[in-house]
């Protein structure tokens, strides 16, 4: 079934798509969603926004399934979003998509994040005590918003918080490639319709790198970075179906080239000046060799002999950075595949 999808025309319809394959859909959702339910948000959500026609439609199937196994619906709850970006269809996760993420883990128990507008009382204050108090202003105009914050309580004991000023945050808007493309073209965006719900997925997107996490909630952050710049997410239908999708590395914005005076290098006590070769035995104690951040956790993943082992990692894996965090997704779910394989 799952290569019948995966090799179905661009011309093949989304509509008619889903319906030949509600059983993926089935076997991709959590228990708490029903298949029926998000194979009708699904079609509502195709519907409503006529560019989706205009996406290769697998690519449409391939968002509604990565939503599925993220346990989150596409629509007017703000969990998630069918975006067309070219001819491909990307899902953004939203704000509430986010949260909910974020205390399906257990590890949280409270989570929030605020706008703090400029009439509003804040107090802020960091050491060895944290102190923070808001209390907006609940009659009258609040003026422009002034900053937001992000606050998450552990189950275990223990918060942390993250605030983000006006500028941080225009800062992230002006460098998104969809708010630039939104401006060159007289577009609105959900900075433009929705900026409360932007200011505040900004801010717990940042607090979200300091939680534990879990795979799917490090694969909902990656989606965003990629939407955010204007990357494709190569969301393949036979991958996401599947369960070996992992995203692929966010390419960062080029820095300005540097005029450079090029000098000879020192070489290395321990070189072999004929072959270039070091010598690993010969180099001090105090010497240290650049590591690969990934290879312990590769190696536990490895070495994991139950789904619990690979769930474990979760919280590790979600604190790499993108780049690092791609192929150790990959690792966990071709390991966890294999495990239940053999059991």
């Amino acid at each position: 079934m799952t290569t019948a999808v995966a090799t179905l025309p661009q011309a093949h319809s989304f509509p008619a798509m889903l319906k030949q394959h509600q059983a993926e859909i089935a076997r991709a959702l959590p228990k708490h969603l029903n298949p029926d339910r998000m194979t009708r948000i699904a079609l509502t959500e195709f519907r409503k926004n006529p560019r989706l026609a205009e996406c290769d439609p697998r690519s449409v199937f391939a968002a509604v399934i990565m939503a599925s196994q993220l346990g989150l619906e596409p629509g007017l709850m703000g969990q998630c979003y069918l975006i067309p970006y070219k001819s491909e269809c990307q899902l953004i996760p939203g704000y509430q998509g986010l949260l909910d993420l974020v205390r399906r883990s257990g590890k949280v128990k409270r989570i929030e994040a605020q706008v703090v507008y400029e009439r509003d009382r804040f107090t802020y204050k960091t050491g060895l005590f944290v102190t923070l108090e808001h209390e907006p202003l609940l009659d009258g105009d609040r003026g422009e918003p002034r900053l937001a914050y992000a606050v998450a309580e552990f189950a275990d004991g223990g918060h942390h918080v993250e605030i983000m000023t006006r500028a941080q945050i225009e800062a992230i808007r002006d460098r998104s490639q969809n708010s630039q493309n939104a401006k060159r073209y007289g577009k609105k965006t959900p900075w433009d319709t929705d900026t409360d719900e932007m200011w505040r997925k900004t801010v717990l997107r940042r607090l979200c790198k300091f939680l534990p996490k879990s795979v799917e909630l490090a694969q909902a952050v990656s989606l965003d970075d990629l939407a955010g710049q204007g990357q494709s997410q190569k969301l393949n239908v036979r991958e996401v179906i599947d369960g070996n999708w992992a995203p692929p590395p966010v390419v960062e914005e080029e820095l300005p080239a540097l005029t450079v005076i090029a000098t000879a290098p020192e070489a290395p006590a321990n070189m072999d000046p004929a072959t270039g070769e070091i010598d690993i035995d010969a180099i001090g104690k105090d010497v240290l060799l650049p590591a690969d951040p990934c290879a312990d956790l590769l190696m536990l993943v490895g070495e994991a002999q139950t789904a619990a082992d690979l769930d474990a990692l979760s919280h590790d894996i979600g604190r790499l950075r993108n780049g690092e965090r791609t192929k150790v997704i990959a690792a966990w779910k071709a390991r966890k595949a294999a495990l239940s394989k053999a059991a």
